[in-house]
């Protein structure tokens, strides 16, 4: 960035700072940008600001020593498509309908997204993504003016770094206008093969794997509860490090990102979201990967917001949610949010003390109907397609283990209302399945993921 053009953003910033913001559609009122990145399948408790003791996240930690870091964030879902949706409508999946794995499930462009309404109060808006399920062709285009789509997997590697570059490629264009970018990277979802540089300190001191868990060979045995894993302490301890080793390339790649924006005067003016789509099960309720289960371990995801102007801060009171991020980005902006969203502006919150409206996840995976509730530290499981549910209190079991459903059916079941009257039909709003053209080029780039069902 010119220096012209950073000082006039600053001054830009102070001034309507000092003024309060104007909400009126002729441009942004703030003047900030917004970088929002989605890490794939990144479990919360494998960062350094969740307290894992392990390197993994050392540009996020610089991030969360400037930021706001909530303790308690969930996904709407435990894959990426609905949850996806959640994330940029504000809506739960039940009520935007991007719910199955085909291409032909997609997101109605009817609904309202954040890029649409930024994009109409003046911002340039782009999304890069590696994800197949997150392109154009599934309707994630909306409100956005350039869509780069990364491949997902070359070689079986993930490319976190040719999404970095991009994203820095398109910040530095000249422009004096704010912009808001997606950026989603894919790693670190399976199958794990990182670079050796960052494999080779998470796997020191292990024992060599030769057989199916072994760099390179993963791929398929990802391939969710029909293969539940009988692994040994020393395979999934290997598993996990080369899971971590991914998690800690892609934190190179976004450091630049934000080494950029440091170098360019960028910082002081730009809102800075992280997060991921959903979590990862290595063997905590006896399968791995995700999309089936709603334990903490597939639906707790990190949440670190940088705000300029906001001090560094610890977030335990406040259970955050997907629905909640678009608002809370939004009205730090000073721009109206539409009523048919179902969030809430975290960071008021935060401020008035008012009493948590509960947590709600969803998957309709395959034939699956499951549902979840977090209210305080009660949480509910609720598997609709086995008429069965389970609860937990997650003060005093927090990995989830001992079900508490026969001693406390009442709560249960109110747990279950608040979950019908949050994900209900909404006034004004047609709940409908979005269809388009199956899309057979990423079907296929799906299945070598694990995804759609081939049996």
């Amino acid at each position: 960035m010119s220096a012209p053009r950073r000082a006039l953003s600053i001054l830009c910033a102070l001034a309507l700072a000092g003024c309060g913001a104007d909400p009126s559609p002729s441009g942004p009122p703030t003047g900030w940008n917004v970088l929002w990145i989605v890490v794939d399948t990144l479990r919360a408790d494998h960062l350094g600001p969740y307290g894992y003791a392990k390197p993994t996240s050392p540009a996020l930690d610089a991030l969360a020593d400037r930021a706001i870091v909530f303790e308690n964030a969930y996904s709407a879902a435990p894959w990426t498509k609905p949850s996806v949706a959640s994330m940029l409508t504000s809506l739960y999946p039940p009520q935007h309908r991007v719910l199955y794995e085909s291409t032909e499930n997609q997101l109605a462009s009817s609904l309202t997204t954040l890029p649409e309404v930024l994009k109409g109060h003046g911002y340039r808006t782009c999304a890069i993504s590696e994800n197949p399920y997150v392109q154009p062709e599934t309707g994630f285009h909306q409100g956005f003016d350039l869509f780069e789509r990364v491949p997902g997997f070359e070689d079986f590697k993930g490319q976190a770094d040719a999404g970095a570059a991009k994203a820095i490629a398109w910040i530095g264009e000249s422009s004096d206008t704010p912009f808001f970018l997606y950026l989603h990277v894919l790693d670190p979802h399976g199958p794990y093969t990182p670079a050796e540089e960052y494999a080779g300190p998470f796997l020191a001191g292990l024992p060599e794997e030769t057989g199916r868990i072994a760099k390179g060979r993963v791929g398929r045995m990802l391939e969710g509860e029909k293969v539940v894993m009988d692994l040994n302490a020393q395979g999934l301890a290997y598993l996990e490090a080369l899971y971590d080793a991914e998690i800690r390339e892609v934190d190179a790649a976004l450091g630049e990102v934000l080494a950029f924006l440091e170098a360019e005067g960028l910082t002081e003016n730009t809102i800075v979201l992280f997060t991921s789509d959903h979590g990862e099960e290595f063997l905590d309720h006896g399968s791995l990967r995700h999309g089936y289960r709603l334990y903490e371990e597939s639906v707790r995801v990190p949440l670190v917001l940088a705000v300029p102007g906001r001090a560094a801060q610890r977030v335990d009171r406040v259970v955050a949610h997907h629905v909640d991020l678009a608002p809370t980005v939004l009205e730090t902006l000073g721009l109206p949010v539409p009523e048919e969203w179902r969030g809430r502006n975290l960071l008021r919150a935060m401020e008035d003390g008012a009493g948590e409206p509960g947590v709600f996840v969803s998957t309709d995976w395959r034939d699956l109907e499951r549902r979840a509730v977090r209210r305080g530290e009660w949480k509910l499981i609720a598997h609709e397609d086995q008429d069965r549910r389970h609860l937990f209190h997650l003060g005093d079991d927090p990995d989830e283990r001992h079900d508490r459903i026969g001693a406390h059916p009442d709560i249960a079941e109110a747990l279950f209302e608040a979950y019908r009257a949050a994900t209900g039909p909404i006034p004004g709003v047609t709940p409908h399945d979005a269809t388009g053209d199956v899309n057979e080029e990423l079907e296929e780039e799906l299945r070598g993921l694990g995804y759609l069902d081939s049996d």
